[in-house]
């Protein structure tokens, strides 16, 4: 699960730290109190305008109760000669506005969650200047409307109403530097529009007029019941409604009320849609509601569902010398693939070290310390024992933070980007164990937003380690990855090559004289983000000539005709100036989907998702640099036989089949096939059968794990133990990379000695004898056994460790253990050199494969490699690079040019001369499949670099073992 997932567990922190100064070491004595609630935080300060004078008439404060409340609490604050106060017990971020009379006059001062504390300490200081005057045109059928009620949200969550004049206008003043994030409009003759600009570049939202077009609306009853069916009342509950042609969405005080006696609710305000999509949000800490409901008689019914029970947890921490209280502590887990309340909390701590959380027995949690000066090591532990339900010691490390700059700037003279957010992560891998026994993992860590000031730079405090910086600049985004040094120079800079926005000249071609290019849609999407989903950006006239405003250095552009039969994607660069789109007719796939026993598989959903393959990723950013923009996303069901059909599929480009598998197997969907289609090109006579997992014996899974080892050139590590919550931790410990880099040496095998699951019973006994006949001696219910081998099974060695054992001495037996045993690291500039020795002195090419040994598919290409290794010699010298576990492993692979996925590999001659890589036009083929296009472009690579070598009929062969 990606840590972006958790966007709107910091939402609220997209705010700069200006207008208070830090004293974290001197506060007022009153700034905070304990409460029943939580701790509550005291606030003072002062508004002025720019001559230091009080002008204030109207002061509002925004607060969350966390960071994931999805509104902000809005109250009102009476100022007196400039002067303010307001108390605040939310751990989310804060929103302090202010205004004069008229509001010609306005502040906004917008503080981070990881500030609040220091804003309290510190005060507050708001100042006044001139505000943005924003028109928005109401219309209905092109008329202007009088009186329409007008609301304007900005990104922080700030709601400035209006209404419009006999001109149909509303004139609207809102903060300087800030941007709406939508625009609605209605009547009280139950119209209504909307302008939603979540997914529109800079632009666009800058405009000073903006039009909304009025559309009639309908009542929607919706009914809420629990689990067992039981009405709902008296519950506040909230909707949301989207189209998805439009792509604009409703969420706003119209669609709030109360459930009757009946769990029922109508909505006057419902657009009079085609398609639409609604959901039900309901105002209660302990449930959800289910996202789609059940039509039963023309209502909507929302079953209301209890969350995974959450223990209210005091927790006892040990604080640094001179640490503040009042440090925000966040917390999440991704158990059970849910990310509710109660698997998410934020709270603050005390002066001596205390806090509380609502905490699910037995899952484990990923915590950090979000503060301006005080970080904490990336933690992820269980926090509450599943079986005892008592809190379990907190390991935290707390420090203040390494000091860090990040600048930004654009343009040939790097130019400094002022007012501009920047997203801020330190990121953590860590890994749990679910009910049915499998381990996941996931991503996450501390994030954290901040501003940057007029010379463009951001000034913040991390903990040394990884560190990630993304930025927004309208609809494109840049990224990169830093290493903070605990000592010395931590200053970074973002480049980007534009400086602002350009304009394109376009021009969609045909070969096929019946494609009709007159009013064809043309998007276009930035290189430096990973969709298109901004708004139609031309539309081609009868000659197929367009325009487009961009705002990005590299691009991509998709086009479609009306009649959807001709689409067509390109790449550009701005500095070209033009676009160019050949138009080609679209393709059809289809097929049948059948389970093991060939049964069809009715009722479950398709989709596909097109993309268009990538730049090559520039010097200038990070690794997470998009390797491919989705263009179009379709989806049907199959049928009652498993069949399903997508007749207008985009060709030329790479479109990926998935089924999903939700509710048949839990969380999981099926990659059924990737096509590149030729124009004009049906598959329909596919016939899919996603695989399900088997249980195996566990002698045949132990003898595929030294089969892979020895493919890899590395050891096996034999974990046994069973599942009691510190052994869980234990294996964690084990298997934990970056407190570990030795363990990437071996291929973990695990033996779970717990009798759960099915068949329970025969697979232990099963375990337990694998165990006997290696002399391998059961551990107790509070032991992990680790054994190394080599890849004949030959027993390295054994450990024995005790949950007993403080988490330093048994982190330190792993350290020393897997240093112990682990095969000898190689020279990657050696190895090459060799192979291209090698191929020189026996006239064959060189086919070097980069992998690692946490990657499933590059284990699968290396056993494949070595179940054919004789036929392939006979035109390649192998040669394995391993970028993390080689000695200048990264160096080599950078030299293959290498990137984006492994494995990864390339054909060379003796001379080291790229002849030709796995990038097919689908993009990084990996490990080959049976697909037509990794087939295809496999028979390439062995034509294009060993044709010599090879006969076609020997290729053949190859490929015959591919399928």
């Amino acid at each position: 699960m990606s840590r972006w997932l958790l966007s709107a567990f910091v939402l609220c922190s997209l705010f700069s730290s200006v207008g208070f100064s830090q004293s974290a070491d001197a506060p007022p004595a009153n700034w905070m109190e304990r409460t029943d609630e939580g701790l509550k935080l005291l606030f003072t300060g002062k508004a002025t305008n720019a001559n230091g004078s009080a002008a204030v008439t109207r002061m509002q404060v925004l607060d969350r109760p966390d960071p994931l409340a999805e509104h902000p609490r809005i109250r009102d604050v009476q100022p007196h000669n400039g002067s303010f106060s307001f108390d605040s017990i939310g751990t989310g971020a804060l929103v302090v506005w202010a205004a004069n009379e008229g509001g010609t006059q306005q502040a906004l001062e917008m503080i981070a969650a990881q500030d609040v504390a220091s804003a309290a300490r510190s005060g507050i200081e708001v100042q006044m200047e001139p505000a943005h005057l924003l028109a928005v045109r109401v219309l209905n059928q092109q008329q202007p409307v009088t009186d329409a009620q007008v609301l304007v949200q900005l990104a922080c969550g700030l709601e400035i109403d209006g209404r419009t004049g006999k001109d149909g206008i509303a004139r609207i003043y809102f903060p300087n530097g800030q941007l709406p994030s939508y625009i609605r409009a209605w009547t009280a003759e139950k119209k209504i529009g909307s302008v939603d600009f979540r997914n529109s570049s800079d632009i666009t939202r800058k405009k000073t007029l903006h039009t909304v077009e009025l559309i009639e609306c309908k009542p929607l009853t919706v009914r809420v019941v629990d689990e067992r069916g039981t009405p709902q009342s008296d519950l506040p509950i909230r909707l949301g409604v989207s189209d998805s042609k439009s792509e604009w969405m409703i969420d706003s005080g119209l669609f709030e009320t109360v459930s009757d006696q009946n769990g029922e609710a109508t909505f006057d305000y419902f657009p009079n849609w085609e398609d639409e999509r609604h959901f039900l949000n309901a105002d209660v800490s302990d449930r959800f509601i289910e996202r789609k409901p059940e039509v039963i008689d023309g209502v909507n019914v929302y079953t209301l569902r209890a969350y995974e029970p959450a223990l209210k947890t005091k927790f006892q921490m040990s604080l640094p010398e001179r640490c503040p209280s009042g440090l925000l502590i966040e917390g999440y887990s991704f158990q059970s693939n849910r990310e509710s309340r109660a698997t998410l909390f934020s709270s603050r701590v005390d002066s001596e070290g205390r806090f509380e959380a609502p905490i699910v027995p037995g899952y484990t949690y990923h915590l950090s310390i979000n503060d301006d000066q005080w970080v904490s090591k990336p933690l992820s532990q269980i926090l509450v024992d599943g079986e005892s339900h008592q809190p379990l010691p907190l390991d935290f490390v707390i420090v203040r933070g390494t000091d860090i700059t990040v600048r930004l700037t654009a343009g040939r003279n790097h130019t400094p980007l002022a007012g501009k957010t920047t997203n801020l992560t330190t990121p953590h891998d860590f890994q749990w164990k679910e009910e049915d026994g499998e381990t996941h993992h996931g991503s996450g860590g501390r994030l954290w937003h901040a501003v940057t000031d007029s010379e463009g730079i951001v000034h913040t405090r991390a903990y040394p380690g990884e560190f990630e910086v993304r930025s927004y600049f309208g609809s494109s985004m840049l990224e990169k990855t830093f290493e903070i040094k605990a000592e010395g120079n931590n200053e970074f800079e973002i480049h980007r090559e534009l400086a602002g926005s350009a304009y394109v000249n376009g021009l969609l071609t045909s070969k096929d004289p019946s494609a009709v290019l007159e009013d064809a849609e043309i998007f276009i999407g930035s290189a430096e983000s990973s969709s298109l989903k901004t708004s139609v950006a031309g539309i081609a006239a009868a000659d197929g000539k367009f325009d487009a405003q961009v705002d990005a250095a590299r691009g991509y552009a998709y086009a479609v005709t009306t009649d959807e039969n001709y689409s067509g994607a390109a790449k550009f660069t701005t500095s070209e100036g033009k676009i160019e789109i050949e138009m080609l007719k679209v393709g059809q796939v289809g097929g049948q989907v059948l389970d093991d026993q060939g049964i069809p598989i009715e009722g479950r959903k398709v989709y596909v998702s097109a993309t268009i393959r990538p730049f090559e990723k520039p010097d200038d950013v990070g690794d997470n640099w998009p390797m491919s923009i989705n263009i179009v996303r379709l989806e049907t069901k199959t049928d009652k036989d498993g069949k399903f059909l997508f007749e207008q599929l985009p060709t030329q480009v790479g479109v990926r089949i998935i089924l999903d598998m939700q509710h048949i197997e839990r969380g999981r969907v099926r990659h059924l096939d990737e096509v590149f289609l030729k124009p004009g090109e049906s598959r329909l006579d596919n016939v899919y059968r996603p695989k399900a997992k088997k249980n195996e014996n566990i002698e045949d899974l132990f003898s595929k794990l030294l089969r892979s080892c020895q493919c890899m050139h590395t050891h096996g590590l034999v974990l046994v133990g069973g599942n009691a919550k510190a052994v869980e931790k234990l294996r964690h410990e084990a298997l934990d990379y970056d407190e570990h880099a030795d363990v990437l040496w071996f291929l973990p095998f695990l033996i779970d000695v717990t009798a759960d699951g099915e068949n329970a019973a025969a697979n232990l006994e099963d375990k337990r004898k694998l165990l006997e006949r290696r002399n391998w001696t059961l551990p107790s219910e509070s032991e992990l056994l680790l054994v190394a081998v080599d890849w004949e099974g030959n027993e390295l060695g054994q450990l024995v460790l005790s949950a007993e054992l403080p988490a330093h001495s048994a982190s330190q037996s792993i350290a020393e253990f897997l240093a112990q045993h682990r095969i000898e690291q190689q020279d990657a500039r050696q190895k090459l050199s060799d192979a291209l020795a090698e191929a020189k002195s026996s006239g064959r090419r060189v086919w070097a494969c980069v992998g690692g040994t946490r990657c499933g598919p590059c284990i699968s290409m290396a056993n494949w490699l070595e179940d054919h290794r004789s036929f392939i010699e006979k035109a390649f010298v192998l040669v394995e690079i391993d970028a993390l576990r080689d000695l200048y492993g990264q160096e080599v692979a950078e030299q293959l040019k290498q990137h984006g996925g492994i494995p990864w590999h390339v054909m060379l001659d003796d001379a080291g001369e790229i002849l030709v890589t796995s990038e097919a036009p689908i993009g990084n083929i990996g490990s080959p499949d049976p697909s037509p296009e990794s087939l295809e472009h496999m028979r390439q690579m062995f034509t294009a670099a060993a044709s010599d070598l090879l006969t076609p009929e020997e290729i053949n062969v190859l490929l015959e073992t591919i399928k």
